[in-house]
């Protein structure tokens, strides 16, 4: 009886050294884990911080693109507006009526050559 006893001592006394081994190394891994854990917190506020940065300067891009647009657009309008009244109609909004040596053609005007009004 005694050397029952005394086995199962050991034997529980064998099994609370694994359980303590067991948690010392559950301990070591949440360490690990947490170290980790950390590390991908930091990485992960690093590219935040340059996705804002890259997103605020994208904005700027945008919007200076849309104020080039627009300017273009403007020109384009004042140059289509300059050249229609320089090609088409006199200082006083009369029609230009062009030369027949500048027309391949009296009855087509199309290959109308406008004079310069330089």
């Amino acid at each position: 009886m005694m050397e029952a006893i005394k086995k199962k001592m050991q034997m529980l006394k064998l099994d609370k050294e694994n359980a303590l081994d067991r948690a010392e190394q559950a301990e070591a891994e949440q360490k690990q884990a947490e170290e980790r854990s950390k590390q991908l917190e930091d990485e992960l506020a690093a590219m935040q911080k340059k996705l804002k940065g890259t997103e605020d300067e994208l904005d700027k891009y945008s919007e200076a693109l849309k104020d080039a647009q627009e300017k273009l657009e403007l020109a384009e309008k004042k140059a289509a507006d300059d050249e229609g009244f320089s090609f088409f109609t006199g200082a006083w909004g009369d029609a230009i009526v062009p030369p027949a040596d500048q027309c391949s053609d009296d009855k087509n005007l199309t290959s109308f050559t406008a004079p310069s009004l330089k």
